[in-house]
């Protein structure tokens, strides 16, 4: 065991969730954590999910490993709060403690980033938050980004059964721009093009419209750049399903919808095709929505790195396949209205 002593900074969905994890695979580790949210500390202790709340005001403290689990926009506070402590640590070949974090963003600019700051993206997740809603089982046959090798961190990984994958910050976060940012930034697009109520076997296809909106926004915030580049490109490919789609060419529509289930591997059975039928126009519309997210051309490059988001979100691929449904003719029925829909976005 590398790390005697841990330190979770932030104990959240994310955070709580790597506690448990952490308390499952290495049972002897003692965890240490502080959050802004008192009682969720002290369900956590009382649980013994972590042994004891750190208090940053005790200036003296022997920490092996610091793992910031906060929104983004708390970073800058928590670097200048950890530069003024005086950590000791439990191993004889660390002099100071590492610092990862569990962030969606890796090339951030700020002024204070420690030199033992390495960047980590655990490909785990929800769109649910809070402590209450952690889940160890979130991290189970997961991979981990790390933006700097060091044999510490990926021992410690491998020693709790994470993949490790290096990527520097800049590659990392072009390819969760696009193969996360972007599509929750489409889900969030589309939540006015939603039906009111959604049938339960179409839950996953919509939970990221769950997802915390002040997170999101810091997130899309920071890689504003990545997002805003491939959204050009998702556009341009919509304009071109649609130009197709009112030429007389929905066989090619089709066709194409059904070559990107099959490349992409995407199939979900289970669907309700009474509640397809019920609300074609907007979900047809949002199938073009998918279609044209999968065109972009960097997704057959990046969609390998890709997380329960990406696959939840391109899901409604799949009901294309279903031969018990004529797409055809509901198309050319409901054309008028598909097309609304996407004059309201333009």
């Amino acid at each position: 065991m590398i790390f005697q002593k841990i330190l979770i900074i932030g104990l959240g969905m994310i955070g709580g969730s790597f506690a448990k994890y952490l308390k499952q695979k290495l049972p002897e580790i003692k965890i240490f954590a502080t959050d802004n949210n008192q009682e969720s500390l002290h369900i956590a202790l009382d649980s013994k999910i972590i042994d004891n709340i750190y208090d940053f005001n005790d200036l003296d403290h022997e920490i092996d490993l610091i793992i910031i689990a906060t929104p983004l926009l708390q970073y800058e506070t928590i670097f200048n709060k950890i530069s003024k402590i005086n950590y000791k640590t439990s191993l004889e070949q660390l002099h100071v403690p590492l610092i990862i974090d569990f962030g969606s963003i890796k090339n951030f600019k700020f002024k204070n980033i420690p030199k033992n700051f390495i960047g980590c993206h655990p490909i785990a997740g929800s769109h649910k938050y809070g402590f209450e809603n952690s889940d160890a089982n979130i991290f189970y046959d997961k991979k981990i980004i790390i933006c700097k090798e060091n044999h510490h961190i990926t021992k410690f990984f491998n020693d709790i059964s994470l993949d490790s994958l290096f990527i520097q910050p800049e590659e990392h976060d072009q390819i969760y721009g696009l193969i996360s940012h972007l599509p929750q930034f489409l889900s969030f697009m589309l939540s006015d093009f939603t039906p009111k109520e959604i049938d339960k076997s179409y839950d996953k296809i919509f939970r990221l419209l769950d997802s915390n909106p002040d997170i999101w926004n810091e997130i899309f915030t920071f890689n504003n750049n990545i997002i805003e580049k491939y959204y050009y490109e998702f556009f341009d490919n919509l304009e071109n399903n649609f130009h197709l789609l009112n030429n007389q060419k929905i066989n090619n529509i089709i066709d194409k919808s059904i070559n990107l289930s099959t490349k992409y591997n995407i199939n979900c059975n289970n669907l309700n095709i009474s509640f397809f039928e019920n609300n074609f126009s907007l979900l047809f519309f949002r199938i073009i929505i998918i279609m044209s997210y999968l065109e972009i051309n960097d997704i057959s490059k990046y969609h390998n790195y890709q997380g329960p988001a990406f696959l939840d979100f391109i899901n409604l691929l799949a009901i294309i396949k279903n031969t018990e449904f004529n797409i055809s003719y509901n198309i050319t029925k409901n054309i008028d209205e598909i097309n609304n829909l996407f004059d309201k976005i333009s």
